[in-house]
């Protein structure tokens, strides 16, 4: 966390806290962009892991960004990265444009489960936000569609997957997603729920932006059967 002073109050004790996209001054509610105060990059990184951002706000300041085709996505972007954004709006992540492609997160909140709302039966489950985007915006039919993240994540959100009778699981094909996504088959199957794994070789985003919708469709439709 960085704490400074305020430059919009006679400010005597250091009240304006700065994250990553946005400062907030405690006394005065001043709400600035953090890179208009000019501090160096790597004094914004530090305050934005160390502390959680105030997500509503942050929340409002990615839905005022422009959006672009990113990964066969309209993506909210600016000169940081891109934008991933829960769809109940209460968590977001910034993937970064630089070399070593990380994400950043409000830190000290574990993210809540990604998921579509809506009153389908039938529970899937996707490894990666961006492949349950994917397959949410290429896919029509009756399915919940929800995303743990990644396949380590896959056993935090038991309590949530318990409450479908039918569900799917659709990892990629490499050893986490089909070691993490056997043992959330093995455990739902003991709660006498209808479980189906499907390990993909190439995974919907890719197959999005390799060959287009028509394509996810097509390969979740012979996955699943249809």
């Amino acid at each position: 966390m960085k704490t400074v002073l305020c430059p919009f109050h006679n400010d005597t004790r250091p009240s304006m806290r700065i994250y990553s996209e946005w400062s907030h001054c405690f006394v005065c509610n001043a709400h600035i962009l953090t890179k208009e105060l000019e501090l160096p990059e790597h004094l914004i990184d530090r305050a934005f892991k160390a502390e959680p951002t105030n997500i509503p706000n942050m929340i409002k300041y990615i839905n005022s960004l422009p959006v672009a085709t990113i990964r066969g996505l309209q993506l909210p972007y600016n000169e940081r990265g891109y934008y991933v954004v829960w769809p109940n709006l209460d968590y977001y992540k910034l993937r970064l444009n630089s070399g070593n492609t990380r994400y950043i997160a409000p830190s000290g909140v574990k993210p809540p489960l990604f998921v579509y709302p809506g009153s389908a039966r039938h529970l899937i489950i996707v490894e990666g936000e961006i492949n349950c985007m994917t397959l949410h915006n290429c896919v029509f039919g009756e399915y919940k569609l929800c995303s743990p993240g990644p396949a380590t994540d896959m056993m935090r959100h038991l309590k949530y997957y318990a409450q479908y009778q039918r569900i799917t699981i659709i990892v990629d094909h490499d050893a986490p997603g089909v070691i993490f996504g056997c043992q959330l088959r093995d455990h739902l199957l003991t709660l006498k729920k209808r479980v189906n794994i499907i390990a993909l070789d190439k995974d919907f985003n890719d197959i999005l932006t390799s060959e287009g919708e028509e394509a996810v469709k097509c390969v979740f439709e012979r996955e699943m059967g249809l």
